[in-house]
């Protein structure tokens, strides 16, 4: 074996070493979400489970293309010049680039990364597939900074999700199996067959449903909106805490239920503060529109961002509480974020699983939120703008 044949194998072993615990955990879960879908389809399961599922299969899988794909880019910049794939300076600035689409990120390093490895593939990347992964990404921001109580069950979920894991798991693992039979690995090729597909007609009838059943269950007022928006999110997390606290799960099932619940208590976090600052803007527009600069930069400076925006509400329009900027509880934001970080962003092998101390600051964290933070979303009938309480709305943010 040649010195480059050598780097190959290292490179593909290093590789697939970072990815098999999420790959597996995908491999046992695709068939159980499928079997939620049917259990709804039978009425054995409420619209609000059901999307909570979606979210949280969708949550896992795009942190784990986000890490693939970091994976791949790093070795890329590391050793395409020893494999003889040498990427130009600008190449290079874009693969480097924190702020590059995932979709863009995926993409590049799935075109690159067999040229690292020598062998002939073309990613199958068709227009319906990566308009379904497209359409993914944009659910999630949906009900990640949800403005109305629709954005918590984006339809885009419904019709995206099950197409473009499937196409996306199809691809990779047509890919790992070349490459192993590249370096004379013993390996049965994976099938080739879809169950699921994407089609913008699929979406239109998920839209069109979703729109009628929000039509009927709208709330009365923009106060009610605002409160629909906190308790769905705050019922999502307790769906995930009691997962952790259910009948005993296998090792994979036990990995997935303490990574959802991080990522899950955040989505409840970022989304509620996200709501209430554009709630703040609607009817003090003193305030500014919120973006993601409120939900970006170190731990010491979200946190500090985060309280500012529940005291200013709770100032504005509840009870006038202060948040405890002291304490084990208001400590544990940092370290907690930073487990959800190493989650998403996985930049060594030992970030990808949770550590079973993991869990201590999880609860740490929702003990945070919703104990001591809870007081700041009471909203004070005598306070709450004229507006918010009839039929009509502001126009939100852009």
């Amino acid at each position: 074996m040649t010195e480059q044949q050598e780097l190959r194998k290292q490179v593909l072993g290093a590789v697939l070493s970072d990815t098999a615990p999420l790959q597996q955990m995908f491999s046992i879960l695709i068939p159980q979400v499928g079997g939620y879908i049917e259990r709804y389809k039978a009425g054995d399961l409420s619209l609000e489970e059901l999307f909570f599922w979606q979210k949280s299969f969708a949550r896992v899988f795009l942190s784990f293309v986000e890490a693939l794909s970091y994976a791949i880019n790093q070795t890329l910049l590391a050793q395409g010049e020893r494999l003889q794939v040498p990427l130009s300076r600008t190449k290079r600035k874009e693969l480097a680039r924190a702020t590059l689409s995932l979709e863009k990120r995926l993409l590049l390093s799935l075109t690159y990364f067999p040229q690292l490895l020598g062998i002939q593939f073309q990613f199958d990347a068709s227009a319906e597939d990566r308009r379904a992964l497209q359409v993914l990404i944009e659910s999630r921001e949906r009900f990640t900074h949800p403005k109305g109580p629709s954005d918590l069950r984006p339809p885009g979920l419904l019709a995206a999700t099950m197409p473009a894991i499937e196409w996306f798991f199809r691809a990779w693992l047509l890919l790992v199996f070349l490459s192993l039979q590249s370096i004379g690995a013993n390996v049965q090729e994976p099938s080739r067959d879809r169950r699921f597909m994407f089609t913008e007609d699929l979406l239109l009838q998920f839209t069109e449903r979703l729109q009628a059943y929000e039509r009927m269950h709208a709330a009365a007022s923009p106060i009610k909106r605002l409160e629909e928006i906190i308790v769905g999110l705050k019922d999502d997390t307790s769906r995930a805490l009691a997962l952790l606290s259910g009948p005993p799960a296998t090792p994979i099932e036990a990995s997935f239920a303490l990574r959802n619940v991080f990522l899950t208590i955040f989505s409840e976090i970022e989304g509620s503060v996200f709501a209430l600052a554009d709630w703040l803007h609607r009817y003090r527009p003193d305030y500014p529109c919120p973006t993601r600069e409120l939900l970006t930069g170190t731990d010491e400076l979200v946190r500090g961002r985060i309280a500012d925006t529940l005291e200013s509400f709770s100032r504005e329009f509840g009870t006038n509480q202060r948040i405890k900027r002291t304490g084990p509880e208001w400590d544990s934001f940092a370290l907690a974020r930073r487990v959800r970080d190493q989650m998403t962003h996985p930049k060594r092998p030992s970030d990808w699983a949770p550590r079973p101390e993991d869990l201590g600051v999880a609860i740490a964290i929702s003990t945070w939120w919703h104990v001591q933070v809870r007081d700041c979303l009471h909203i004070d009938p005598e306070k709450a703008p004229p507006l918010a309480l009839g039929d009509h709305d502001v126009t939100p943010c852009q």
